[in-house]
């Protein structure tokens, strides 16, 4: 049994072909005739949609989360190493910077701070006032002794000139940085000298 049902929407008039049991059928065709032209009732064609439809399977959400933890883990480690190698280049400038401050400091008092002094006498003026006339400081803008990236204060030590194999004088003073372990003397120092020649 069909029926034909009037609803009145906002003015309008919209007719609809329903079946005894409510599904909406083309107008002027009969059950069989859908059938017969492979035509579905759209409650019947929801339904199917719904049954293959239901969403991502756990094995396809776990699929996902891992190659999100894999492309993670891949940027925090890359992240890691850019940050690690930036650290030890920036040290290596305050190390190259604290070098440049300190041929200054020698230039202008004749002669290179002193191991008990060490980078203070580039802060600070020297007590002595013929000294102190002679001062042209601070070396350091910040009028502070630089600190690498990692929180620690440059090292400073006066050593007695050498030559390379070269005949070269080496500088009489090295400046150095703890380096990540904030140990001294381990491979990860940063310095003003190469090995070879010291």
């Amino acid at each position: 049994m069909i029926r034909r049902v009037k609803n009145d929407v906002q003015s309008g008039v919209i007719c609809r072909v329903m079946d005894d049991k409510g599904y909406p059928v083309a107008a002027n065709m009969k059950r069989e005739r859908l059938k017969e032209k492979g035509l579905m009732r759209s409650k019947e064609l929801m339904q199917r949609v719904r049954r293959n439809n239901t969403g991502f399977t756990l094995l396809e959400i776990l699929i996902v989360l891992a190659l999100l933890l894999v492309l993670g883990s891949v940027a925090v480690v890359g992240f890691t190493q850019i940050r690690d190698k930036a650290n030890r280049d920036a040290a290596k400038v305050k190390v190259d910077q604290t070098v440049n401050a300190i041929n200054l400091y020698a230039a202008t008092m004749n002669e290179y701070p002193d191991n008990e002094t060490g980078l203070r006498a580039l802060i600070e003026p020297p007590e002595d006032e013929e000294l102190a006339k002679k001062w042209a400081g601070p070396y350091f803008e910040d009028r502070q002794i630089p600190r690498d990236p990692w929180g620690q204060e440059l090292q400073y030590e006066r050593i007695e000139s050498t030559m390379d194999d070269r005949g070269v004088a080496q500088k009489p003073f090295r400046v150095w940085s703890y380096g990540p372990d904030k140990q001294d003397g381990t491979d990860d120092d940063i310095r003003s000298w190469s090995e070879e020649n010291q």
